[in-house]
C-alpha cells in the first residue's frame, strides 16, 4: 500500500490533469472471495493514498461479469464518500470463448436478439442501483467472448457489426463509455492466448485493424451528438435490423442502420426514411466486407479499409431525395451497416 500511495503521489504531482481515477484492483472478486474482504482493503489503500493526494479520485469495483451485485454495494457504500469518479464493470457477453464449439452458430447467437435481452438484463442488476446514488458508469473492459474471444467468431466482420450495436445500445442508456479489451494477446487464466477479439493488432508496417476496429471507427463517424427519436413505422418481415439516429452540434442528423441478417436465409433490408425536417442533402456510406458475417480481412467503410499507417478515405454517396415528400430509400444488404448523414448544402 505504501508503494503504490508513492506511485499514485507521483502521477497526481505530475500529471494529474490526464487522470480521471484510480482503481484499488483489477477483477477484485478473483482475489476477495466476498465483498467485504474487497471493501476493507479497498479502504486502507485509498485512506493512504488521500493522505498524500488528497484530490485524487477513484473508480471501481471493475468485478467479472458475474459479480455486479459489487457494483450495487460499492455504490451504496461509497458515493457519499466525495471520492468516487464512476463505477466500473467488465462485460463479456458471450462468456468463454474457449467454451465455443461451432463458429458459425457463435456469430448468430452474437448477432441475435437475445444478446440483446443478455444487456437489458446486465443492465438492471446494477445501473439503476448506481444511478439511484448518483453515480455515472462505465463498462471499462468488455468484450465479445473472454479468454482472448473464439476464433472465426472474435476477428471475424461479424464482431464489427456487433461493435457498433454494443456501443450504440449502451450510449443510449447513459453509459459514460466503453474500453474494449484489446492487443496482441490477452491473459487466459494462468496461460496466455492469441487475441482473437482485438480491435487492431502489431503489423510490419504499424497496425492491421481488425473488423471491430472499424465498428469504432463507424460509431466516431456517427454519434457525437444527442439521440433523437426514431421509430419504425412496420418491418412486417420481422427482419433482424436495429437503427440509432444522432443530431450533431452542427445540426447534421446521423442514422446508423445495422442489418444483422446473416446465413443462408439473410435478406436484404430495404428502407424507406421520412425526416421531420427539411433536409436538402443525404448521403451513405457502408460498412461491408467481401465475405459476409465470416470475413476476417477486406473490411470497408465508405468503399474504404483502414491501412496499417492509420489512413483512411471513406466517402460518402449521394442518395437520390423526393423533394416534395421528404423521403429516400436506402438498401441495407445483408449483414452490413448504413451511416446515413442528412445535412443542409
Amino acid at each position: 500500500r505504501e508503494r503504490a500511495s508513492g506511485i499514485a503521489k507521483y502521477i497526481m504531482d505530475n500529471y494529474s490533469s490526464l487522470i480521471d481515477c484510480f482503481a484499488i484492483g483489477n477483477e477484485p472478486n478473483m482475489f476477495a472471495a466476498e465483498y467485504d474482504i474487497y471493501k476493507t482493503e479497498w479502504q486502507k489503500y485509498t485512506d493512504i493514498i488521500i493522505s498524500k493526494s488528497p484530490e485524487a479520485k477513484f473508480c471501481g469495483p471493475s468485478t467479472t461479469p458475474g459479480k455486479t451485485e459489487w457494483c450495487e454495494k460499492f455504490a451504496n457504500d461509497f458515493a457519499g464518500s466525495g471520492l468516487i469518479e464512476f463505477i466500473s464493470q467488465h462485460s463479456y457477453p458471450g462468456g468463454n470463448g474457449a467454451k465455443v464449439e461451432n463458429s458459425t452458430a457463435a456469430r448468430a447467437n452474437m448477432l441475435s436478439t437475445g444478446w440483446i435481452t443478455s444487456y437489458e438484463n446486465f443492465y438492471n442488476s446494477f445501473v439503476p442501483a448506481v444511478e439511484r446514488n448518483g453515480l455515472s458508469y462505465r463498462i471499462e473492459e468488455v468484450n465479445s467472448f473472454y479468454n482472448g474471444g473464439a476464433p472465426n467468431v472474435s476477428n471475424t466482420f461479424a464482431s464489427a457489426l456487433w461493435g457498433l450495436d454494443y456501443m450504440y445500445w449502451w450510449a443510449q442508456h447513459n453509459m459514460m463509455g466503453i474500453n474494449f479489451h484489446t492487443g496482441d494477446s490477452v491473459a487466459a487464466g494462468d496461460g496466455t492466448n492469441p487475441c482473437m477479439y482485438a480491435s487492431f493488432v502489431t503489423s510490419g508496417n504499424g497496425y492491421f485493424i481488425r473488423p471491430l476496429g472499424y465498428a469504432i471507427k463507424a460509431f466516431d463517424i456517427t454519434s457525437k451528438g444527442k439521440f433523437v427519436p426514431l421509430q419504425f413505422i412496420n418491418n412486417n418481415d420481422s427482419l433482424n435490423i436495429t437503427a440509432y439516429a444522432v443530431l450533431s452540434q452542427n445540426k447534421n442528423l446521423f442514422i446508423t442502420i445495422i442489418n444483422k441478417e446473416i446465413g443462408a436465409e439473410a435478406r436484404e433490408a430495404n428502407i424507406v426514411l421520412k425526416a421531420d425536417k427539411k433536409f436538402t442533402k443525404s448521403e451513405v456510406m457502408y460498412l461491408n466486407s467481401p465475405d459476409g458475417d465470416a470475413a476476417i480481412a477486406g473490411i470497408k467503410l465508405g468503399d474504404s479499409e483502414i491501412s496499417d499507417n492509420a489512413e483512411w478515405n471513406g466517402t460518402w454517396a449521394l442518395i437520390p431525395q423526393n423533394s416534395k415528400s421528404n423521403k429516400f430509400s436506402v438498401d441495407v444488404p445483408a449483414a452490413s451497416a448504413a451511416l446515413i448523414k442528412l445535412s443542409f448544402e
